[in-house]
This record gives structure tokens, sequence and C-alpha cells, in this order.
């Protein structure tokens, strides 16, 4: 499972060599603010991490690329083998793009292979409260809410949204949004023409 080949997006397994770009992406003050954990991450943390998800066979990160960009990560966590259960989450760098196609055909793409390929039975995204946008997105994708918790984060206590998705629920509520694909890249390739 190293690469997942989309309609115009790629998720490949994240390398070594991705790890610095990453925990610059992840300690910027734009991103942290969006992510329960909020620490900053040091050189030794973030080499720490890979170790333990590299061999891992519960825990994928992939990064989202396309045209040989990169865009951000998404990732398949905490997989349970016996309940088939798993956690998805996504974080996109460029504030522009975390509404666009490319992160919907990237999540798509994720949950997509949770379901068929991985055959888990449900999948779960979490969200901070105060994250809309967010919300917005798990949401568009058919996740429906299945609890809130208050945590404490720091000094604050945040209220924690969590979704979960079955396959059902996936190929029912993400129709829609695979036709607006469809439909974007076909207004796409004719305004090329």
């Amino acid at each position: 499972m190293t690469v997942l080949q989309g309609r115009t997006v790629c998720l490949r397994r994240i390398r070594y060599a991705d790890i610095e770009r990453l925990r610059q992406w992840r300690n910027s003050s734009e991103l942290q603010q969006y992510h329960i954990y909020r620490g900053e991450i040091t050189v030794a943390e973030q080499k720490e991490w890979f170790a333990k998800i590299d061999s891992s066979s519960t825990d994928f990160f992939f990064m989202i690329e396309k045209n040989r960009r990169q865009y951000g990560v998404t990732k398949l966590q905490n997989i349970d083998w016996d309940t088939r259960k798993g956690e998805t989450g996504i974080f996109i760098t460029a504030p522009e793009d975390r509404n666009s196609f490319i992160a919907v055909e990237a999540a798509l793409l994720l949950v997509s292979y949770s379901f068929n390929h991985l055959h888990l039975h449900s999948v779960a995204a979490s969200a901070l409260v105060e994250n809309r946008q967010s919300i917005s997105f798990i949401e568009r994708l058919g996740f429906q809410l299945f609890s809130r918790e208050n945590r404490l984060i720091g000094n604050t206590c945040e209220a924690i949204n969590h979704y979960r998705m079955t396959l059902p629920e996936f190929n029912g509520a993400t129709m829609h949004l695979q036709r607006k694909f469809a439909d974007n890249l076909l207004k796409n390739s004719q305004n090329t023409l």
C-alpha cells in the first residue's frame, strides 16, 4: 500500500525525506490552530513518530500530490483489525485549497480504499467544534456525528465532535460528490479545448 492513484490526485506513503516538511507544516501557526494537539513538534519527536508509522500495520499517512505539487497529508490510523474500524483525517496546507476538489478527491480516495480494499466496517473522523471549515468538510463527505466530548487542551477546555461512516453511508452520501467532481473535470477539460 504505497501509492493510491485517483483521477487527478495521488496519495503516496510518507517517506523519511518528507518528515521535515511535514513538521514545518504542522508547526505553522496557520495549521496548528486547527489540530487537537497544538504543541510544537521537535525534530526528535518527528523522527520518532516516523519510525513508529513507517513499520506500522495500523497507521498509514499519505502525501497528497497533484502534478508533482504537494498539497498536504491524509491519514488512516488506529486501525483495529478485530473490529475493522479506523480513523481518518486530512490537512491541506494552502487555505485556498482546503475546500477544493483536491481535498475532496484525496479524502474520497482514502475512505474508499478503507472500505473497498482494507474491508473496514467503519471509519471515524474528529474535529474541534470551533473548526467550522473541517466540520463542514467532514459532513459534506457523509460522516455522521455520533458523539461530542470536552477535552482539556493546554489550559482550555475544547469541544470535539466525533463522526463515523460505514460503507453504505459512504456509497450513498458521496454519490453527489462523485457526480459533482466528474462534472467539474468535464467542465475543466472543455475549457482547455
